[in-house]
């Protein structure tokens, strides 16, 4: 799909043998995101020098538990926290919001996939 150039950023969210395949899919200089730490996941045919070879990074991402999630929903909902929300968008309009995203908006753009603007 990339012409035998690789993409600039992997997510890693599998587990054993799949770490080999997300180095190899990364461009030369790219990166490869850890998230969270699933049991075996850096076992198997994993070679760190391709990260050297290509000059490619290796980061991580924790994730909490379910129960650290719920605790968080409990704490938005009781706080009553509500996002800043700048703009809606349709889903036939995401290359605008992109383009409003990019010209520094104030709060979050919003894509709503379940609609479109034109109808």
């Amino acid at each position: 799909m990339t012409g035998g150039v690789g993409v600039d950023l992997v997510l890693e969210v599998g587990g054993k043998g799949t770490m080999a395949r997300s180095v190899e899919a990364t461009r030369m200089g790219g990166t490869v995101v850890v998230i969270g730490a699933r049991a075996g996941a850096a076992e198997g045919d994993f070679e760190p020098s391709k990260l050297i070879i290509g000059v490619k990074t290796l980061a991580g991402i924790m994730v909490g538990s379910r129960d650290m999630l719920e605790d968080l929903v409990r704490f938005i909902d009781v706080a009553g926290v509500r996002p800043v929300i700048d703009r809606n968008f349709g889903f036939d309009q995401a290359r605008e919001a992109f383009i409003y995203l990019k010209s520094g908006a104030f709060g979050k753009v919003v894509i709503d996939i379940a609609s479109d603007a034109g109808r």
